[in-house]
């Protein structure tokens, strides 16, 4: 019987490793790319909405309420890794952690189109 809870321990060891090496593997990076040089990094989904409809509207860019709804601003060509993707009508829309730069490891939500 010790030798049954021996193996026990010894498969639960085996799972541990598998599963810390699988978390800490390199991450697939992507690109955020604009022709416009910049990109804004939502904070939610919701405020992603808002923050486009606000854009669309050729509201002022520096109105508090607009600002508070970005998480960052990097520059075209920063690397990110896609965390979550939005489904159906909501597909164009990304979750993303920023890889690199001032707002590294920030995570936002950017359209999908941004994403090479």
């Amino acid at each position: 019987m010790s030798k049954v809870s021996l193996f026990h321990k010894i498969l639960i060891i085996l799972v541990i490793i598998i599963i810390s090496q699988i978390l800490s593997s390199p991450v697939i990076a992507e690109q955020l790319v604009a022709p416009s040089g910049k990109i804004i990094v939502f904070k939610s989904e919701d405020l992603m909405d808002y923050g486009i409809k606000h854009i669309n509207e050729k509201k002022s860019l520096t109105d508090p309420t607009f600002l508070s709804t970005i998480a960052a601003l990097v520059d075209s060509g920063t690397r990110c890794s896609v965390i979550k993707s939005g489904s159906g009508l909501l597909s164009y829309r990304r979750q993303v952690r920023i890889l690199e730069g001032r707002f590294n490891g920030t995570i936002g939500w950017v359209p999908g189109e941004f994403i090479k």
